[in-house]
């Protein structure tokens, strides 16, 4: 029959053969019999999937933030090479604003746009 144990979930004694392994458990098997593992697992189950949704929402949220600030670099050294020209930059545009502004100072002269790649283009002209 070999050694014994008890649960300390259901406080059932079984063989350890009934318990998960673990190398850090005593006898190398969790205090946890398989049959208790699994009843808590089927039972937070929703649980992890909504917990691990957001996550991912945040995740992305991150990476957006992230983009965000490496657009901000990439035009601020565009705009360190263009001498007379000041560039703005909406991050959180609302509808009907324009994105992406940039404006000759001496002649006021104003160029905008909401796509980027044309944007980069104009800067690649004035340049």
């Amino acid at each position: 029959m070999g050694f014994v144990k008890t649960c300390t979930k259901c406080g059932k004694t079984k063989t350890i053969e009934d318990f998960p392994k673990d190398l850090k458990g005593k006898y190398g098997v969790k205090a946890i019999c398989k049959d208790c593992m699994h009843i808590y697992y089927e039972k937070h189950a929703e649980k992890r999937k909504e917990m691990n949704k957001v996550y991912c929402a945040r995740y992305r949220q991150k990476l957006k933030e992230q983009e965000r600030k490496l657009e901000a670099v990439e035009l601020l050294q565009a705009s360190e090479l263009l001498g007379g020209y000041r560039i703005y930059v909406l991050n959180h545009c609302k509808e009907g604003e324009v994105k992406y502004t940039c404006v000759k100072v001496s002649t006021a002269e104003v160029y905008r746009t909401n796509d980027k790649r044309k944007f980069l283009c104009y800067l690649e002209g004035v340049i």
